[in-house]
This record gives structure tokens, C-alpha cells and sequence, in this order.
């Protein structure tokens, strides 16, 4: 008889169904009293590429042409472990208000744009790894390049039983030359560390030969939005924009001497040195409550060098 909780389930009385036993997506579960529930298990896919649909992010990471779109489906844990983009070009992952959780994602000499192309631009990329390694959501290395465009990229809870004690939502790996260097765009979107338990909770750091190119979008952090990864960083870029940049901690930027920066807008949670912005910029206050300061264009134009006339 068919069972009236499974309706596509069919109930059989001892025999234990031999053989079908975790056969493909068939499971088998045996009562107390002896019946065996057989029923089929359709699998949940997490992404899709071309109408071709895929169980794990892996799985789609590993499919993927240059210039495809992996669309996001599903909204869970993404049983893949740390999956990584590799050697592929020009790549799109379409979150589609869609959420998806796990070890940390790896991009590894590829291009990859995250993207939220839902009306509700809900979806998002969090990292539910507690180990005391550290794993940022996103890894970039190897000469790799991240755009974020859409959706948010984070950690999944606060932080609490996480081993160690400094977190990086997007780490840029430091590059041994200019060819190796890594880059971030924020082009919309939101980088979040803020939600987060652990002393040191960071938006973005960033190592040698990194560019760093924030146009729109947010960076909540708990402590340092950007944030050099190493005190030896050397040849590295930051140009901001636009968007909004918020520490709860500590002051919105903490870049080393050898990172060159250009700051033309955007509003910051904590003062910006006036060395950091770009030529005709200022830093001023910010009419926005959750905002210290903002960058805006000059008021007067800098001062024209007259020319001085020296007689002997």
C-alpha cells in the first residue's frame, strides 16, 4: 500500500528490499516493527550552467567555460568543500537572491564577477569554517581577479567557536611581482565582517602587488574595512571611489607604507588623512550619523603657482 506520509513511497513488509540499499538515490529506513520504507530521493542542485544543473558549487566551479554564468538555484549548505576557480576567465556566479554556505571559496588565477541579478539582491556567499586556519569566503591568488557587483559576502554566524582570532572576508594573497598580483573590484554589494565575535574581524586585507579598486557598494568590518595583510606589503593600490566603508573598532583603514592610495569619494566611518586623497579631493565631515567622513571635491581650486621673477 502507498504510504500516506510519503505518497510516492511504497511500504513492504519485511524482505528489507535486498539490494537496494543507498543504490543510486534510493534509500531504504526500517521501522521498529519491521516495515521497510523505500522511497526516492531526488537531489537538490545548487547551480546551474546553460540548463545543465549541478549538485555542488564544485561540481560547477570545475564545469565552467570562460565567459559562462553559473546561476545560483538553490538556497543551502553547499556540500562541495572549498571550491576553487581555477585557470578560468571571465566567469559570472549569479547568486539570483539565492544563499550559499561553506569552507570558503579559492580563486585561483581566474576572473570571477559575484553577482546579484534577483530584484531583492538578498543572496549571498557565507563562510561557516571554524577552524583555527582562518579560511576568508573568498580567497583570491595566483594573479586572480573579484569583482563583486551584487549580493553580500560574509561569515555565516558571529564568530563565537571559531578557533582563531583574526578573520578576513576577502583576502587578496600577496603576489611575488607585479604579474602575480592579485585584484578586487566593489562594484555593489556588500563585504561583511561586522556580525562577528572574534577581536579581529576585517573586510578586506590584502597583500603585496594587490590592487584594490572600491567604486560602489559596502564594507562593514568590526575591525579595519581595508587593512594591509603584512606590515611589509609593498606595491600595493587602493583607489576609492565610492561606496561606504564602516569599522566598528578601530579606523576604517589600516594600509601600509608601501600601498599607494587615491581617494576621490565615498564615506568613512573614521577620519581619512588628507594624504589619501586624490588630487583636487578633501576629506570632510559627513552629514550621514554613521558616517565620520566623507571625500568630496575641493571647494576652491589648490592655489596657481605665480611666477617669481628673481633679480641679482
Amino acid at each position: 500500500p502507498r504510504s500516506t506520509l510519503f505518497p510516492y513511497t511504497t511500504l513492504f513488509r519485511s524482505g528489507y528490499l535486498s539490494g537496494a540499499v543507498a543504490s543510486g538515490k534510493e534509500l531504504v529506513a526500517t521501522t521498529a516493527d519491521g516495515y521497510v520504507w523505500a522511497y526516492s530521493v531526488e537531489p537538490y542542485y545548487v547551480a546551474e550552467i546553460d540548463g545543465t544543473r549541478y549538485e555542488t558549487l564544485t561540481d560547477a566551479f570545475n564545469a565552467v567555460e570562460n565567459g559562462q554564468t553559473i546561476t545560483v538555484i538553490y538556497s543551502g549548505i553547499d556540500v562541495g568543500t572549498n571550491p576553487t576557480l581555477t585557470g578560468k576567465q571571465n566567469v559570472t556566479l549569479d547568486l539570483k537572491g539565492h544563499s550559499l554556505t561553506n569552507n570558503g571559496i579559492a580563486v585561483s588565477g581566474s576572473s570571477l564577477t559575484v553577482a546579484d541579478t534577483s530584484a531583492e539582491g538578498n543572496g549571498g556567499l557565507w563562510n561557516n569554517n571554524i577552524s583555527s586556519t582562518g579560511t576568508p569566503t573568498i580567497h583570491v591568488s595566483n594573479g586572480g581577479t573579484l569583482t563583486l557587483s551584487g549580493g553580500t559576502v560574509g561569515r555565516a554566524g558571529n564568530g563565537a567557536s571559531m578557533a582563531q582570532t583574526v578573520f578576513r572576508t576577502i583576502l587578496l594573497a600577496a603576489g611575488g611581482n607585479a604579474a602575480g598580483g592579485n585584484t578586487l573590484i566593489l562594484d555593489g554589494g556588500v563585504i561583511d565582517a561586522a556580525d562577528n565575535a572574534l577581536p579581529i574581524a576585517r573586510g578586506i586585507s590584502y597583500g603585496s602587488y594587490a590592487t584594490i579598486d572600491i567604486r560602489d557598494g559596502e564594507v562593514r568590518a568590526k575591525s579595519f574595512g581595508v587593512a594591509t595583510n603584512a606590515a611589509d606589503t609593498v606595491s600595493a593600490s587602493v583607489t576609492i571611489s565610492g561606496g561606504m566603508l564602516a569599522s566598528a573598532n578601530t579606523d576604517v583603514l589600516g594600509l601600509s607604507d608601501g600601498t599607494e592610495v587615491s581617494i576621490s569619494g565615498g564615506y568613512f566611518s573614521s577620519a581619512v588623512p588628507e594624504e589619501y586623497c586624490a588630487a583636487g579631493y578633501i576629506p570632510t565631515t559627513s552629514a550621514a550619523a554613521e558616517h565620520e567622513a566623507e571625500i568630496t571635491a575641493a571647494t576652491t581650486p589648490p592655489r596657481a603657482t605665480q611666477p617669481v621673477s628673481i633679480t641679482v
